[in-house]
């Protein structure tokens, strides 16, 4: 049922520290993604999901990329392989995000709008043009707004 509040949730830095999703999610619309190294669409859509991060990173929108990697070294480091500039994290708290909003399956992405609400979500295979589009219509009606 779209659209519906974002449950609460904490993901880890690589540096170890946890951060609420509340805390990524203050400066506008957020794209979640759930991803693993294993995971061949969720690699190959990376350079797509950090150009729609950087067009429209000046209105407060950003991706979030959330790894389900038991091993969050090998993770970093294709994240760092990927020259990736929008935050990634691991999902290594006692209560893992993907649980929380009941992710069975990568590629996994939520779209939540700059009120804290997922107002798209796309659970396996993804098509990026219409996650393109979902994101400007989301950007486009927060910008309207909040008058950024």
């Amino acid at each position: 049922m779209l659209p519906r509040p974002v449950p609460a949730f904490t993901v880890k830095s690589f540096a170890g520290e946890e951060v609420p999703f509340a805390k990524l999610a203050a400066r506008g619309p957020v794209l979640v993604d759930f991803w693993a190294t294993w995971c061949a669409p969720c690699v190959a859509a990376m350079p797509q999901l950090q150009k729609l991060h950087q067009r429209h990173a000046a209105a407060g929108f950003s991706v979030v990329g959330i790894s389900i990697d038991e091993d969050g070294a090998r993770a970093r480091k294709l994240a760092e392989k990927k020259k990736l500039a929008y935050p990634v994290f691991h999902d290594a708290t006692g209560t893992p995000a993907w649980s929380v909003l009941h992710v069975r399956a990568v590629p996994a992405m939520f779209l939540v709008d700059g009120k804290g609400r997922i107002v798209r979500q796309w659970l396996g295979k993804v098509d990026m043009k219409e996650v393109e589009s979902a994101v400007a219509e989301v950007v486009g009606a927060d910008r309207t707004a909040t008058g950024r």
